[in-house]
């Protein structure tokens, strides 16, 4: 994209800088406390943000920079944009989507939780009848990109948090994640990580169809990066990515090993299934730190062979993939932890 990139991902509200906040507006009612980060920004919330140029650690989530690269004609049914609550009318909320000629228009049926002036809200494009305001939805998984649009796609019309439908390779060439055809020649690339769970351990298995949201753009890259798992494809769900199955750090749980990186050290585990006996759509990842041993451990392979159970205990969690980080390390599971719990109001 040009400028820099473009990446979706969780940004959560204890980590957002002035500088990278949505827009002047928003600075302004923060300024005077008419607006707080814990309104605007909850855990598990996804938020479209660019890295600037010539500064890979300053972001900005502001729709005008955001979107600098776009036009009005590239707005198009299916197309997912961050707007900003510029007013709340009788009949709905007026967003800034970034364009000077255009405005996003949500109306009070389509939010799907009530909206306040200066709040980032990710929307969905919806068919409209006027070129200078767009009518979105806050429901954006209800639906994908638009046929019309598939069929003429190019890279640079993408923008993080749209939904699409993508055909996977038939025959996997790499064992880390699938290849997919989007449409017009545009590819993409789906993670193992951002897989859904149940067909990780073979991804031969993903079928002939798989519905995937945009992750990363990038403009000097030819591929895009995707994400089909379910929690992360529900967008205005953010329930679905605020809790990891009540696991809080410090516990302790019992995991089954399902695939292993040797070059890398990484050891990724299935947790215990539920008591519908289901497979949980949450997974487990260890890096070499983490792992027993991990200064004299060899092959990691010998070590934690696929279906061995290890007793680990959370470290860390990672929102965007679903994915909680363990260690096996003995010392680590007699440690004392203290352990804490974000809250959404």
């Amino acid at each position: 994209m040009l400028g820099g990139y473009l990446r979706s991902s969780l940004l959560p509200a204890q980590h957002c800088r002035r500088d990278s906040l949505p827009c002047e507006k928003f600075t302004e009612l923060l300024k005077v406390e008419k607006i707080s980060l814990e309104s605007a920004f909850v855990v598990g919330q996804m938020v479209p943000f660019r890295v600037l140029p010539h500064n890979s650690q300053k972001l900005t989530c502001d729709p005008s920079k955001l979107y600098s690269h776009l036009s009005p004609n590239r707005i198009v049914p299916g197309l997912v944009l961050l707007g900003v609550v510029e007013s709340v009318e009788e009949k709905g909320a007026v967003l800034d989507i970034g364009m000077q000629s255009v405005q996003g228009f949500l109306p009070t049926g389509k939010q799907n939780k009530p909206v306040d002036v200066g709040h980032p809200i990710i929307v969905r494009v919806e068919p409209s009848k006027t070129s200078r305001v767009v009518a979105v939805t806050s429901y954006v998984e209800q639906d994908n990109l638009c046929l019309e649009a598939c069929e003429n796609l190019e890279l640079n019309h993408l923008t993080p948090g749209t939904i699409i439908d993508c055909e996977p390779d038939a025959e996997p060439s790499i064992t880390a994640g699938v290849y997919v055809a989007l449409g017009n020649g545009v590819r993409g690339f789906v993670a193992k990580s951002h897989l859904p769970p149940r067909v990780r351990g073979d991804i031969t298995k993903v079928g002939k169809a798989m519905r995937c949201v945009v992750m990363f753009c990038q403009q000097n890259s030819p591929l895009l990066v995707l994400s089909a798992h379910p929690d992360v494809v529900a967008i205005s769900k953010t329930e679905k990515r605020s809790s990891f199955l009540g696991y809080s750090i410090g516990d302790r749980l019992k995991c089954k090993v399902i695939d292993t990186v040797p070059s890398t050290f990484l050891v990724c585990f299935s947790l215990p299934t539920t008591e519908d006996g289901k497979t949980p759509l949450v997974s487990a990842i260890s890096y070499k730190k983490y792992l027993n041993n991990h200064e004299e451990i060899g092959e990691v392979e010998s070590t934690y062979p696929i279906g061995s159970e290890h007793m680990c205990r959370v470290m860390n969690f990672r929102y965007a993939d679903r994915c909680i980080v363990v260690t096996t390390r003995k010392d680590l599971l007699k440690q004392k932890f203290v352990s804490y719990k974000v809250r959404n109001e």
